[in-house]
């Protein structure tokens, strides 16, 4: 039987303080393909140098991890994440005169599409009293 009355167990105390990210770090090779395959944009050398210096710079726990590979892995689909809104950004720019242009092409397309499907055109519309 359950005793309500018996104090609630103490959580126990974390024993992994983390570690510091070594000097001389580099990714392992099982994480190099893992960056190039899911976060092209971070398996470049600046990311990893990027990466190193920030976690060598950062002081008290902070600059102290459980998983240095873990770290990585969100450090690079923050990297990925980032240059793909970049390229969002870029690609979804257009100026006036660029929407005018699709809206003239889309314009003459319908036009193309209209006259496909009824190639007498208007005149015996006209003729025939507004029926064709």
């Amino acid at each position: 039987m359950l005793d309500v009355d018996a104090p609630a167990p103490k959580p126990k105390a974390s024993t992994a303080h983390g570690t510091r990210l070594p000097e001389d770090w580099q990714p392992p090779p099982d994480l190099v393909a893992w960056t190039r395959a899911e976060c092209p944009a971070a398996a470049t050398d600046r990311e990893v140098e990027k990466f190193r210096d920030y976690w060598l710079s950062t002081p008290g726990a902070r600059g102290r991890k459980a998983s240095w590979t873990r770290t990585w892995k969100t450090w690079a689909r923050r990297c990925q994440d980032d240059a793909d809104a970049r390229q969002q950004r870029q690609q979804g720019y257009r100026n006036q005169a660029q929407v005018l242009a699709d809206m003239r092409a889309q314009a003459d397309q319908i036009t193309r599409q209209q006259q496909a499907a009824n190639p007498q055109g208007d005149a015996l519309r006209l003729i025939a009293g507004g029926q064709a």
